[in-house]
Formats: C-alpha cells, sequence, structure tokens
C-alpha cells in the first residue's frame, strides 16, 4: 500500500502533531483562539475509515480520497436531517480545523469539496459555504440554473441586511413620531 500508517512520519503522527500545532496556536489564522476560525466539514464515514487504517491493524486498507458530495443534494445544499458527529454520538460529519483539512487533501488527493463554516454555531449545516468552483461544476452536469436557487451568501450578509432593514424602519417611525409632537395644531384653544 506505501503509505506510513504509524510511527514518527506516519500519517496518524502528522495529523495528531498539526492538530496540536492549531489548538496551541502555531498554525492557521493569526489572532485567533482554539474555539474561534474556520471549521471544515468532512464525512464521518471517512474519518471513521481513516481511523482503522492508521490506528487499529495492517487489515484496514487507506479509506481513498474524501467525498464529501455525500453529505449534499444535487443542488449542492446540505442534505436534510444531516446531523454532527461526535465521539459520543453517530452523524454524517465531522468538523475539523483548516491546515488538518489541507493536510488530508494532501495525503489523499481528489478530496473534496471542501465545505466550511465560519461562524457561530460551527454545528448549523445552514451555515456551510461550499467551494464555488465545484459548486459550479456540479450545476453544469446537473443542468441548473444557479439563478433559480435559493442565493447562496456568505454568513452573516442575509441576517445583516435583515438587521439593517429593522432599523431603518424603525428609524423612520421614531422620526414620524418626533414630528408628530413638532406640529402645532393651529385649530386648538
Amino acid at each position: 500500500h506505501g503509505r506510513e500508517r504509524k510511527g514518527p512520519k506516519g500519517e496518524f503522527a502528522q495529523v495528531l502533531a498539526l492538530d496540536k500545532q492549531v489548538l496551541d496556536g502555531k498554525e492557521g489564522e493569526e489572532g485567533t483562539k482554539a474555539g474561534e476560525g474556520k471549521y471544515c466539514v468532512i464525512e464521518a464515514g471517512w474519518v471513521s475509515s481513516w481511523l482503522a487504517f492508521v490506528y487499529y491493524n495492517d487489515s484496514s486498507p487507506a479509506p481513498g480520497k474524501i467525498q464529501n458530495s455525500k453529505l449534499l443534494d444535487h443542488s449542492g445544499c446540505p442534505i436534510e436531517g444531516i446531523q454532527l458527529a461526535s465521539d459520543k454520538k453517530s452523524g454524517h460529519y465531522r468538523l475539523i480545523r483548516e491546515p488538518v483539512w489541507d493536510l488530508y487533501c494532501k495525503l489523499y488527493k481528489d478530496s473534496g469539496p471542501k465545505i466550511w463554516v465560519d461562524e457561530e454555531p460551527y454545528n448549523e449545516p445552514e451555515k456551510w459555504q461550499v467551494d464555488e468552483e465545484w459548486l459550479q461544476a456540479l450545476y453544469k452536469k446537473n443542468n441548473i440554473n444557479p439563478d433559480d436557487l435559493k442565493v447562496r451568501r456568505p454568513t452573516g450578509v442575509l441576517e445583516e441586511a435583515e438587521d439593517t432593514e429593522e432599523a431603518l424602519l424603525q428609524q423612520e417611525e421614531e422620526a414620524k413620531e418626533e414630528a408628530k409632537g413638532d406640529e402645532v395644531d393651529i385649530f386648538t384653544d
């Protein structure tokens, strides 16, 4: 198989070392704490296969490329009812730091698509952002007009727009109320 599973140069050691660097703040985005930043989504079944490959015994084969497309529907949106997996419960996906995702992609060529979330709460698939190049290829393959889909915006933009609209309406109402107080009624005694 030609892959080194264990030992100081093995995949397991590489991933653990990088994960520790990220948690210690030595790798990744400047000025971010351990619980902040960009997380990448990774298909949970792939993680289980990879752990069996690097950790358990020599009879488990390498997992092959990561296929995050299993987590998305025909239009590139998260499948309905998708759940975050953890050590305590099964699910469809896990969250990993971006440098760890990049290492997995280096080790397992043609993995993808890259799916990430950079806004809390990180476990909401509605906040996922999917690699634009991959999405365009999917739209072409499935003969989908992106204009017919629900608009995908970077996280936070829609909420900010709604907040701004509400604030403007509230300011307008307050201005009307103030204007009423400034009116002079010439018909009252």
